[in-house]
């Protein structure tokens, strides 16, 4: 008789254990949730700041790329052609960006100081 109450208690002990863990990996499974949601909502919102810091950025395709070309003379033409004065001190920032197509004309990206131009 005491042999099998001694069974009785481990197995209980054992079921015990079992619960004990099943109930950590649920409460595991619900935080996995939250953190999926609160991952999802920081990842909006980071992509929603990244749309507005580029929206003061201008792309300039099809300018033929010159040896000692000066990317600010390019940007205030264009501007004149589109009857805009372009001042060196509205622009941030300048450069013309790689393509993965190799021999392709670089795209210049104009960064400027505000988006009311």
């Amino acid at each position: 008789m005491e042999m099998a109450h001694e069974i009785i208690n481990r197995f209980s002990e054992k079921v015990n254990a079992v619960e004990s863990k099943v109930t950590k990996l649920e409460n595991a499974a619900s935080q996995v949730t939250v953190l999926q949601a609160h991952i999802d909502r920081i990842s909006r919102d980071l992509q929603d700041r990244d749309q507005w810091a580029r929206a003061n950025n201008a792309e300039i395709k099809g300018i033929p790329q010159k040896s000692n070309e000066n990317l600010y003379d390019i940007a205030q033409k264009i501007g004149s052609l589109c009857n805009v004065t372009v001042r060196k001190e509205d622009i941030n920032y300048i450069a013309r960006i790689p393509t993965r197509v190799p021999n392709a004309v670089k795209p210049i990206i104009v960064a400027f100081n505000n988006r009311y131009m």
